[in-house]
């Protein structure tokens, strides 16, 4: 007989969920269109090292 103690025996998606599903999930949800916003709403990060953006490149 098998001697070894059973672990939680469910396997990794048991666990964390099936991530095929999760990104799927993602994927429809924010489709392939993207957003588009004013180049004013844009602010910048402390961290970046850019300071300056031109407008036109950014859009």
């Amino acid at each position: 007989m098998n001697d070894k103690p059973t672990r939680l025996g469910r396997g990794l998606a048991a666990l964390i969920g099936d991530m095929a599903s999760l990104e799927a999930a993602r994927v429809t949800d924010t489709g392939s269109s993207g957003k588009k916003l004013p180049v004013d709403f844009i602010i910048a990060n402390r961290a970046n090292p850019r300071r300056t953006f031109d407008p036109d490149q950014l859009e």
